[in-house]
């Protein structure tokens, strides 16, 4: 079965809607050491584990929210995903983000500083905002992630707060949809 999630391309990438045939590929990746040590609070990844994030990620498809994998065009090499989903976890450290949205990036560790999750990152808050209408996004990173509070700033995010979280200090963020045109108007 094909993913109900529309293909989104941007100058380098291809993000397609992740199905349950991604399940090997994105347990292998989400094992990935420097790649759990955030995404997953530095826990293992076994199947059961990934099958529930791909489910839970299918399930919000018909909503337009969900998982996609993003491809290098030019290689066609798969580089990791980037998805929009309820926020869960993260509201149970930080009440203000209950019911929002929130972006999660994971990309293969030799691929960062290439600029990959900033392109592909603004191409989902693009869909966000331009064709789900979303009033706001949320986003949370880990304190010790410098690189990823950097792409949320850069692509326009407001820090809001700093809580404990699961492992470590969390920093969440907000960005409103009409700050988001603003931007992209000037």
């Amino acid at each position: 079965m094909g993913s109900t999630l529309p293909v989104l391309d941007t100058q380098r990438l291809r993000l397609t809607g992740a199905t349950r045939g991604d399940l090997l590929a994105l347990q292998q990746h989400w094992n990935e050491p420097l790649i759990r040590q955030y995404l997953f609070d530095d826990m293992p990844v076994d199947a059961t584990l990934a099958a529930r994030v791909l489910g839970q990620c299918l399930e919000a498809a018909p909503q337009g929210l969900g998982l996609w994998l993003a491809t290098e065009k030019t290689s066609k090499a798969f580089l990791g995903c980037i998805g929009l989903t309820r926020t869960s976890v993260a509201a149970e450290y930080e009440p203000q983000l209950a019911g929002l949205v929130e972006p999660m990036v994971s990309l293969a560790p030799g691929r960062w500083g290439e600029g990959f999750a900033t392109e592909g990152l603004a191409a989902i808050l693009a869909y966000a905002f331009e064709t789900l209408s979303l009033p706001a996004l949320a986003a949370v990173n880990d304190v010790p992630n410098a690189a990823s509070e950097r792409t949320l700033l850069n692509l326009g995010f407001s820090l809001q707060s700093e809580v404990d979280g699961p492992r470590c200090r969390l920093r969440t963020y907000r960005l409103e949809r009409r700050a988001w045109f603003r931007r992209h108007d000037a």
